[in-house]
């Protein structure tokens, strides 16, 4: 468990370092981290990551929400006169939206591909 959850603030650590080059050199960061992605996965001596589902779900999903959360405040909409706690309860609950369909989504994906290779 303690090396998964060191592998995984590794990860978003090294996230967090691409992001900042990608800034320094001009480059869309998404482009960068897939890039980035793309070439260490082609090295052969990176050992293969296997992360505990737990740790996703307890840290590193509340860690998203929690970074959508601060930069929905940012918004235009935000600083263009509505009320900020108006604007913050409206980002709150579409975030919290947003994050249950996609794991209500993922989930019902992964058991519909889960019934198909179990036949």
């Amino acid at each position: 468990m303690h090396e998964s959850l060191l592998i995984c603030l590794a990860l978003i650590f090294s996230a967090f370092i691409l992001v900042l080059i990608a800034r320094r050199l001009s480059v869309p960061y998404p482009i960068f981290l897939v890039m980035a992605g793309l070439f260490i996965s082609f090295v052969p001596s990176v050992p293969k990551i296997q992360i505990d589902p737990y740790i996703v779900f307890l840290i590193i999903l509340p860690l998203f929400y929690l970074i959508l959360f601060l930069v929905g405040l940012q918004l235009p909409c935000v600083t263009a006169g509505i009320p900020n706690i108006i604007s913050a309860t409206v980002i709150a609950l579409l975030i919290t939206i947003i994050v249950i369909v996609t794991r209500s989504a993922a989930g019902y994906i992964s058991s519909l591909f889960r019934a198909f290779i179990s036949r």
